[in-house]
């Protein structure tokens, strides 16, 4: 264990080359912009289940610009708390990310992004429009989207399930972007092309599959976290997808989120990142999630395993290391084929790396 131990230890250091946004730092966080990995599902084969293919995905993907609340007259920002994502839906696509999380309300008669009673600046029609642009370009993707109805219709004539169902998904326009598939689980050839509904909202019809439902397996343990024991938040999503990992939920979508708040001690960019922050002079030195999910991977995933699956792994401000890397795992994809010096990471720096690996894990690893 030592020699592979050791022989990590300054990879991540070098991968941990800062990042930093609103005084966090992180080599794990913030830069998934510059990941560039718009067409990677390409490379799997059309018959696989989608709960079998490893998927990056973002939580409150919407929250890049943060949330705000308004009055007459009046706005009152939320930068820190209401906040999880720092790049653009595009550029969330571009990067690998294939699973959003979309929270909507009808307000005014309109269908809002929204979180509880916290506004973002965008509409549905900005989501689906980019979503939709996206897949113009790139016909061999899907986006699994969860839509989450957050609260009845304010000053609306119709609810969220309603506006979807009218304007979008029965739509002759749009209809042809959204999947079919409600009571079981598409193949990715099925849905290449497509946005695939997780249905969170009420409608007389089944509009995508249940949110929570026989076919999903969740684990969103976001609350009563300590910032001063980060590693804790990661042991629930390390023991979803551990359990995904081994086999014990085929056929079943697995997602396990990283993400975590808890105001007013930690914000979610603290859980994602860790410390320590000017702003929040608290928080101790330490690693945050995204951190332990790279760790995670390149200690013990074997990349040539081709039915071992992560599920969808949900991150807040997640980096282009992690979003490589859970594409790796996706494709199978020997890591040392990842353009690592994008990243600061030598020839030496790998095969240090790898020798390590080797020693302690044998032919296991089969690189």
């Amino acid at each position: 264990m030592g020699a592979a131990m050791s022989a990590l230890d300054p990879l991540l250091a070098v991968l941990s080359g800062r990042n930093v946004y609103k005084g966090f730092q992180s080599g794990f966080c913030f830069d998934g912009a510059h990941s560039q990995r718009p067409d990677w599902m390409r490379h799997i084969w059309d018959g696989r289940s989608i709960a079998e293919i490893t998927i990056p995905g973002t939580h409150e993907s919407m929250t890049y610009r943060g949330l705000h609340v308004k009055g007459v007259g009046w706005r009152v920002d939320d930068p820190v708390f209401g906040q999880c994502q720092c790049n653009g839906l595009r550029d969330q696509l571009l990067s690998g990310i294939r699973y959003i999380d979309i929270r909507v309300r009808a307000v005014n008669n309109t269908l809002r992004v929204v979180h509880d009673f916290e506004q973002t600046d965008f509409t549905f029609d900005d989501v689906f429009r980019e979503c939709k642009r996206f897949l113009d370009e790139y016909r061999s993707e899907c986006i699994i989207m969860r839509i989450r109805e957050e609260g009845d219709p304010i000053h609306s004539s119709r609810g969220v399930g309603d506006f979807l169902h009218s304007d979008y998904i029965n739509n002759s326009e749009n209809k042809g972007y959204f999947s079919h598939y409600t009571n079981r689980m598409p193949s990715i050839g099925s849905i290449r092309g497509k946005i695939q509904i997780l249905q969170g909202f009420t409608h007389d019809d089944a509009l995508g599959i249940t949110w929570n439902g026989d076919l999903m397996s969740i684990e969103d343990h976001w609350q009563n976290n300590s910032i001063f024991r980060i590693e804790d938040r990661w042991d629930y999503a390390r023991t979803q997808i551990n359990n995904k990992r081994a086999g014990n939920m085929h056929g079943v979508l697995s997602l396990a989120h990283l993400s975590a708040n808890e105001a007013p001690e930690g914000p979610p960019i603290a859980f994602a990142a860790g410390g320590p922050a000017p702003l929040f002079p608290w928080i101790p030195n330490g690693h945050g999630t995204n951190y332990y999910l790279t760790q995670y991977i390149l200690r013990s995933y074997d990349f040539k395993a081709a039915e071992q699956c992560l599920g969808i792994v949900i991150m807040d401000f997640p980096g282009k290391v992690p979003i490589n890397l859970l594409v790796a795992c996706a494709r199978h994809q020997d890591p040392t084929e990842i353009p690592w010096e994008d990243f600061g990471v030598t020839k030496d720096d790998w095969e240090k790396y790898l020798n390590g690996i080797f020693e302690y894990y044998g032919h296991k690893m089969g690189f």
